[in-house]
C-alpha cells in the first residue's frame, strides 16, 4: 500500500503453480485476488510475462484479476498476445477524480489500446437500475454506450476492447406507457443501451408484435451497426431502415431466409428469435456448445426440426423460457416487451 494505492506481484512460481493446477483438473479460469481495502482508489497487478506465456500455451483458462476497484477477465487467446513482452504483463484498476475508472493493460511498460480477443470487466457500482450503461469516454472526450454492458447485483459488466476508462449513466427512456409494464425493467435496459427506439408520441408499445425486420435491426445494433454487403432477398429494397441491418445479418450467416425471401413484415416466432441468437453469438465467437432440455414443456414436439438446436440453447441459457401452460409456443409470436427481456438475459449471458 502506498496511501490509498495498492500494488501486488505474483512470482512465477505460484503462477506456475496455478498452471499445473489448471492443467490437472481442465479448469475454464485461473483467479489472482489481491486483498486490498475497499476505498482503495488503485490497484496495481503484475505477472511475469514468461509464465503467463505458459499459462496461455498449457491451458485453456482464462486469467481473472480480481481486485476491491474492478474485476478483469483477460481469456486464453488473448494471454498469448499479451504475454510475448519481455517484462511483467501489468493490470491497473483505477478510480479516478472525474467518476470514471480506468482499465489498463500493459505490456513490456506500454499501454495496449486493442487486445485481438478482447477483455472482461466487472466493475462494483453501489446505486443502478436496469438501464445503467458503461459508457466508454475516448481518448478524444467522445462518448460512446456500451451495448453488450449490464447492470446486476451491485456490479456492472461489460467487454472491452482493450484498456479504457468508462463511466456509468443511467440512461432509462420515461415512456409514457411503461411504467406499470411487466417488462419495465427490460425495456429500459433495451432503451438505454439504444438497441429499441419507442414508436412515437412518448411511447414504446410493449405488446405490439415484434416482425423479422425489427430483430434483425436490434441485433445490428448490439454488434454497432458494422457494414453491411448487399442485401440478397427480392422482398428487402434499399434504402430501408432495416436494409443495411439485413444485409450484414444474412452475409453472417445469422439468416437464411423463409423460402418467400426474407419476410420483414413477418411476425418474428420464438423459435426464430432462438436461432437469430444462436447464431448470432456464434458469429461472435461466444460458446454455444451447453443444451438445455425442452422435453418438460408439454409442446416441446412442436419445435421445427431447424430450431432444436438453437431452442436447446436458448432455454438452457435461460434466455427463453416457458408461457403459461408450461408451453414453449415455439411458432408463436413475440411482442416487443418479450423480446426486450430475451435481449437483456441474452446480454447477461455474455457476460458470464
Amino acid at each position: 500500500m502506498d496511501g490509498d494505492q495498492a500494488s501486488a506481484s505474483v512470482d512465477a512460481n505460484t503462477v506456475d503453480q496455478l498452471t499445473d493446477q489448471a492443467t490437472s483438473s481442465g479448469s475454464g479460469s485461473v483467479t489472482v485476488a489481491v486483498k486490498a481495502p475497499s476505498d482503495v482508489s488503485q490497484v496495481a497487478v503484475s505477472l511475469p510475462a514468461s509464465a503467463v506465456a505458459d499459462l496461455a500455451d498449457k491451458t485453456d483458462a482464462a486469467l481473472n484479476i480480481e481486485t476491491p476497484v474492478a474485476s478483469v477477465t483477460i481469456p486464453n487467446d488473448s494471454l498469448a498476445e499479451l504475454s510475448t513482452g519481455s517484462q511483467a504483463l501489468s493490470v491497473t484498476a483505477a478510480k479516478n477524480e472525474n467518476n470514471t475508472v480506468s482499465i489498463t493493460v500493459a505490456k513490456d511498460g506500454e499501454t495496449v489500446d486493442k487486445v485481438s480477443g478482447g477483455l472482461k470487466a466487472t466493475i462494483p457500482l453501489e446505486e443502478s437500475t436496469p438501464g445503467t450503461v458503461a459508457v466508454l469516454v475516448n481518448p478524444d472526450g467522445t462518448e460512446t454506450i456500451i451495448k453488450k454492458s449490464i447492470a446486476s447485483d451491485g456490479s456492472v459488466s461489460l467487454p472491452l476492447d482493450g484498456s479504457a476508462t468508462v463511466k456509468f449513466v443511467d440512461n432509462s427512456q420515461p415512456f409514457q406507457d411503461t411504467q406499470d409494464h411487466w417488462a419495465k425493467s427490460s425495456i429500459d435496459f433495451v432503451s438505454s443501451h439504444d438497441l429499441f427506439n419507442g414508436t412515437g408520441n412518448g411511447n414504446f408499445s410493449a405488446d405490439r408484435a415484434m416482425n423479422r425486420a425489427m430483430l434483425v435491426t436490434v441485433l445490428h445494433r448490439l454488434e454497432d451497426t458494422p457494414a453491411g454487403g448487399n442485401v440478397s432477398f427480392d422482398d428487402v429494397a434499399e434504402g430501408q431502415y432495416y436494409s443495411v441491418a439485413v444485409a450484414w445479418a444474412s452475409s453472417s450467416g445469422i439468416v437464411t431466409g423463409t423460402g418467400d425471401g426474407f419476410s420483414p413484415d413477418g411476425d418474428v416466432t420464438r423459435e426464430q428469435i432462438a436461432v437469430f441468437l444462436f447464431r448470432y453469438a456464434k458469429v461472435i465467437g461466444v460458446n454455444t456448445s451447453g443444451q438445455g432440455s425442452v422435453d418438460r414443456f408439454d409442446d416441446s414436439g412442436s419445435v421445427s426440426t431447424w430450431a432444436e438446436d438453437a431452442m436447446s440453447w436458448a432455454v438452457g441459457t435461460g434466455v427463453i423460457s416457458g408461457t403459461s401452460g408450461n408451453r414453449l409456443d415455439p411458432n408463436g409470436s413475440a411482442t416487443r416487451g418479450e423480446v426486450a427481456t430475451m435481449l437483456m438475459r441474452f446480454v447477461g449471458y455474455l457476460n458470464k
